[in-house]
């Protein structure tokens, strides 16, 4: 191929590709370029749409069926089953903090108030300013997950109980600084550092230790805490065989038979029946109905444990399990040897 021949070629091929043509105002279009991923932290808009560090977390809450991010913006973004096309995808904020129940999530707002979204035929919160929310949602097991607030005076108060057997809508008295919410109880750490749960635990999720902790997880016959030096310790019948190595740590989660936590470094470390994390280095983890999500160093988040088909949809940002690995063929029986004559 000649000179000629090739250079037009490469004009036919840039003339196809919308290259070099006409914008109809005397200009030619430059060459458009793929748009790059967005990079959480970098202070640049890497994928061109005029906002910076879109996709950049600050926190996460996995609920009974969605999850919930804090974005660095302090807007809410929340995914998961059954949420599109739903009233309030995502929260306007500023939010200082981000929580998801079962069917409804809330943002708090720095001035106490609350704004929620989501599915609105379960109970609102009463009217108060608070400093920390935990969202529960509909009976479960029939046993019910209260949704219950930290009053900005430090009073705990819960809603959303229809069957008052349980106690767990029955906070006590006292100054807390965070609560959360399980099934059938809850527990909280009060302002001198000490957990208190109350509800119905069948099998001794309602008696913490004693000791100064700083982070109380909750879950179906299992709760875990943070001690103030960063050690952990686990009660409830769900809590035996657990083998959990000695360290500190920095953020806990449970599940029905499982505890994950992230350790002094940010590894991220999973006991029991949860499925293994993705590696990465991690700030925070939040176990959910579904599916388990970790906020890493680098602001963004992943999300595990869920099926195939949450897998393949981008918005769950759910990892892919792992695909079975195939049973090697069994060995040929060796011929049996001739019988003597």
């Amino acid at each position: 191929m000649n000179v000629w021949m090739r250079t037009c070629v490469v004009l036919g091929l840039l003339a196809m590709a919308g290259c070099g043509k006409d914008d109809g105002g005397g200009e030619v279009a430059p060459i458009s370029e793929a748009p790059q991923p967005e990079i959480c932290g970098d202070a640049i808009d890497n994928d061109g749409d005029g906002e910076v560090d879109e996709e950049c977390f600050t926190a996460v809450d996995a609920g009974g069926l969605r999850t919930c991010g804090l974005l660095a913006s302090g807007n809410a973004k929340c995914w998961g089953p059954g949420i599109t096309g739903l009233a309030g995808t995502a929260g306007e904020g500023p939010f200082v903090q981000v929580t998801a129940g079962t069917v409804r999530q809330c943002g708090l707002r720095a001035d106490g108030t609350l704004a929620c979204w989501g599915e609105g035929r379960y109970a609102e919160a009463p009217q108060a300013s608070y400093g920390q929310v935990s969202l529960g949602g509909p009976a479960f097991q029939q046993k019910e997950i209260a949704s219950c607030g930290v009053q900005t005076d430090g009073a705990v108060v819960c809603w959303g109980c229809k069957r008052p057997a349980f106690g767990n809508c029955e906070a006590p008295e006292g100054s807390f600084e965070s609560v959360e919410t399980g099934l059938g109880y809850n527990c909280g750490i009060t302002t001198d550092k000490a957990v208190v749960c109350w509800g119905t635990g069948d099998l001794g999720e309602t008696t913490p230790p004693e000791g100064s902790f700083t982070q109380v997880a909750v879950a179906e016959g299992l709760a875990c805490g943070l001690g103030t030096d960063g050690a952990m310790a686990c009660w409830g019948g769900g809590a035996e065989g657990l083998a959990i190595p000695a360290g500190s740590y920095r953020s806990v989660t449970t599940g029905k038979g499982y505890v994950c936590a992230v350790n002094g470094d940010g590894a991220l470390g999973c006991w029991g029946a949860a499925p293994p994390p993705p590696e990465g280095q991690y700030t925070a983890v939040s176990a959910g109905g579904w599916q388990l999500c970790g906020l890493l160093a680098d602001g963004s988040v992943s999300c595990w444990g869920c099926d195939a088909k949450a897998a393949a949809r981008a918005d769950y940002r759910c990892v892919a399990p792992p695909p079975a690995t195939p049973a090697a063929p069994a060995e040929p029986a060796p011929p049996e040897a001739p019988e003597a004559p």
